[in-house]
């Protein structure tokens, strides 16, 4: 199968190219955008046809090589032969071409009564582009079944459907024999470098997670504005992942400090990294960077963000009030988290043996979800508030009210019952081991 990215757009009005190769979307060009989607749905070669043929194009072709994948130019596009075209003026969403890859590999269920393969296209319900908003700005870009529905024909599609220029042929004909619908996922038309800035935003607001709850929700207020800061600038994912640690060890040696306003002033400090954490997700995502090791590091960091705090929650009641038991019970929740972290850690690693260790989260709530048990039904209401997005708004409300000694209580026994429950949720994930021979 042949994959062509189309510059040979006749109705293009204006220096279209120039948003191809100058406008920088989310930190990347258009067309490093391109390529590191066709690099991710599996593409090692990739046709760039009807490109004006200039010095400068060259240039900048020879500065967007992606490891493992090649460019090579070519005059127009395959009339026959199996082919997925893309117009390169066109920002897609990676999930899109990645699921056409796959539809277009399994598409002899779809020949018309035993003939040739033909086409599939994506058609959107909106011509041109549309305001992020229109899509549910906090669901935007996240997959869901009912979101991408197989459409089979333009006919029965309806008259408010149009095609966004992401398609595969067989033979060139007027109709689709399959059409998929582009949901929530994005899609823009980048002409020229003033398209960039909406382009960014869906980006961005396409980086938000399945699993994403309602206090995850309400951080990505706040950090979706500061990933926008960040995006196009020299700053890592991993650099955001230690500066957010750094904020959690402030706020620890604020409660550490005994007395309510420097306690208020953690729990700030708390809420402020717990904000924070969603930054470096966000721009690796939104960078195409994301990195088994990125992963790991936002997992250690997380749980020494509570490593250091639990102490010093602890630290500040026994200065407050003489008693040392409050400061064991906070070195002790500290133990607990050690515990938990090496026992989700271990989890995390098996799961690693049947799919990616970045959706080992994503797996593990989908259990609890689906799993219709007493004990799964704690687990999912515990985890709910006992998360790294929730859990700080928690502890910002309890140390307003004067309630740190309740709320370390309730740590303590939670940093008891994670290493428990974790394996016994974690043996019904897909691909897991049974209980039963655990």
């Amino acid at each position: 199968m042949r994959f062509v990215l189309d510059c040979d757009l006749s109705e293009s009005t204006g220096p279209w190219d120039q948003g191809l190769l100058q406008s920088r979307i989310a930190g990347l060009t258009l067309l490093e955008r391109h390529l590191l989607g066709f690099q991710r749905a599996g593409v090692d070669r990739v046709e760039l046809c009807g490109a004006p043929d200039d010095g400068e194009l060259d240039r900048l072709l020879e500065g967007c090589r992606i490891d493992g994948l090649s460019l090579v130019r070519c005059d127009a596009r395959p009339e026959n032969g199996e082919v997925i075209v893309q117009r390169a003026d066109t920002l897609i969403d990676p999930r899109l071409l990645s699921r056409l890859v796959a539809e277009s590999s399994a598409s002899d269920g779809f020949s018309d009564q035993g003939n040739a393969k033909r086409s599939i296209v994506f058609l959107d319900r909106y011509r041109e582009n549309y305001p992020s908003d229109r899509k549910s700005t906090f669901r935007f870009g996240v997959p869901e079944q009912q979101d991408v529905q197989e459409l089979s024909s333009v006919e029965r599609s309806g008259n408010g459907f149009y095609p966004i220029g992401l398609g595969y042929h067989s033979a060139q004909t007027g109709q689709p024999d399959l059409a998929l619908e582009v949901g929530r996922f994005y899609w823009h038309r980048v002409r020229h470098s003033g398209d960039a800035k909406e382009a960014t935003r869906k980006v961005l607001l396409s980086t938000m997670k399945a699993t994403d709850g309602f206090y995850a929700k309400l951080n990505r207020r706040m950090s979706l504005l500061i990933s926008r800061l960040l995006v196009g600038t020299p700053v890592t994912a991993n650099l955001v992942t230690l500066t957010t640690l750094l904020f959690g060890v402030a706020a620890a040696g604020l409660y550490a400090v005994g007395t309510y306003g420097a306690m208020v002033g953690g729990a700030f400090l708390a809420w402020f990294a717990s904000m924070l954490d969603g930054v470096d997700g966000e721009l690796a995502r939104a960078r195409f960077e994301e990195s088994d090791f990125g992963c790991w590091l936002e997992m250690v960091c997380d749980y020494l963000f509570y490593i250091v705090l639990f102490p010093g929650m602890g630290w500040g009641l026994y200065q407050s009030t003489g008693s040392p038991v409050w400061w064991w019970m906070g070195l002790g929740s500290s133990l607990g988290t050690v515990v938990s972290f090496a026992v989700i850690a271990r989890q995390r690693k098996r799961y690693a043996e049947v799919g990616s260790a970045s959706d080992f989260g994503h797996a593990f709530h989908e259990t609890v979800v689906s799993e219709k048990s007493p004990l799964m039904r704690f687990i999912r209401n515990s985890k709910f508030i006992a998360n790294r997005a929730a859990s700080p708004y928690y502890f910002f409300i309890l140390t307003v009210l004067g309630l740190v000694k309740f709320m370390l209580i309730v740590i303590f026994l939670g940093t008891v019952l994670t290493p428990i429950l974790t394996p016994y949720a974690s043996s019904f994930m897909r691909g897991a081991d049974p209980p039963s021979e655990r």
